[in-house]
């Protein structure tokens, strides 16, 4: 007999080591099917994931929004500056002058520099070479600044003005008009425009000067 056997003459039941089911798998504590019982996600997971989603493409959209104004703005900034006159920079001057009942006396166009002054001196506009034709002296001196040129102007226009000067700011592609007394208590109207060779105002201009020319017209200044 053996001597493990119980004195009811019966085997003892060999014992499972623990931790290992034959039944249950490794995990001890899965079901009978032998498959492992993982936790249950939360119902809202997926709202949730897509309100992630959503909140990710509104601040990607927003991003986008700005970082496009920022560039549009640096694009103004940029072509802002483009106009703007620096030392040396060609620059040319549209004038016209007309006289105390209207008339068109004088329409120069005169190329200067900046910080440079410029000297024009010539007859006006007469058929028949009127010596009465009054003789036109200019001296414009554009000094660069932040905002367009800081103008001096000296001017003389026969027996009309003797001399006259005067200083302005003068802001690019502008027109400005300046009423000068004459010696006899009338006055004179000057519109002067100033632009910096080489920018889309200048080529504007220009271009606008060659289809005026066709038509044999002079853009006004």
């Amino acid at each position: 007999m053996n001597r493990h056997a119980n004195h009811e003459g019966f085997m003892p039941r060999p014992v499972e080591p623990r931790g290992i089911d034959s039944h249950r798998g490794l995990f001890g504590a899965a079901s009978r099917r032998g498959a492992p019982t993982l936790p249950r996600r939360p119902r809202n997971l997926h709202s949730r994931l897509f309100n992630r989603l959503i909140y990710s493409l509104a601040l990607a959209a927003a991003m986008l929004i700005l970082a496009a104004h920022l560039t549009h703005s640096e694009t103004l900034e940029e072509n802002e500056h483009a106009e703007l006159p620096w030392p040396g920079d060609p620059i040319l001057y549209a004038l016209e002058v007309h006289g105390p009942e209207g008339e068109l006396l004088f329409r120069p166009r005169v190329l200067g520099h900046a910080d440079r002054p410029a000297r024009l001196d010539l007859l006006g506009e007469s058929e028949n070479h009127d010596p009465r034709t009054p003789r036109l002296r200019l001296l414009l001196d554009g000094l660069a600044a932040r905002d367009g040129l800081d103008l001096s102007m000296d001017l003389t226009v026969g027996d009309l003005v003797e001399s006259y000067s005067l200083r302005l700011r003068m802001p690019m592609n502008e027109r400005q008009s300046i009423n000068v007394p004459t010696d006899d208590g009338r006055s004179l109207e000057i519109n002067l425009r100033a632009f910096k060779v080489g920018t889309k105002a200048f080529g504007a201009y220009m271009e606008a000067m060659e289809r005026r020319t066709l038509t044999q017209s002079t853009p006004e200044a």
